[in-house]
């Protein structure tokens, strides 16, 4: 399948911003996606009161470290797509 790809990317440059803008949507995709998330987390540690009860205390912990795991994910996806747009509007 690579060598299938590899094949396709380089008969034109026409299909190479084609798959350059394929995966920009995805990416535009994905972002949305980790910032809905990380929202909605948000959102779950407003509501979590972090109580005395034990139970509480690992739930609030559980919602802290996947919003945490967002925010680094959206992070290094905001660069990734502002580097390929930059790419696809200057040289494409």
């Amino acid at each position: 399948m690579i060598k299938f790809l590899r094949f396709f990317l380089t008969a034109k440059r026409k299909r190479r911003r084609l798959a350059l803008g394929a995966a920009l949507c995805l990416l535009r995709m994905l972002r949305d996606i980790e910032y809905d998330e990380m929202l909605r987390y948000e959102v779950l540690i407003d509501k979590l009161d972090c109580g005395a009860d034990a139970l509480s205390q690992r739930k609030h912990l559980a919602a802290e470290e996947e919003w945490s795991v967002c925010e680094c994910a959206l992070g290094f996806i905001d660069y990734v797509v502002d580097d390929l747009e930059m790419v696809f509007n200057t040289v494409y």
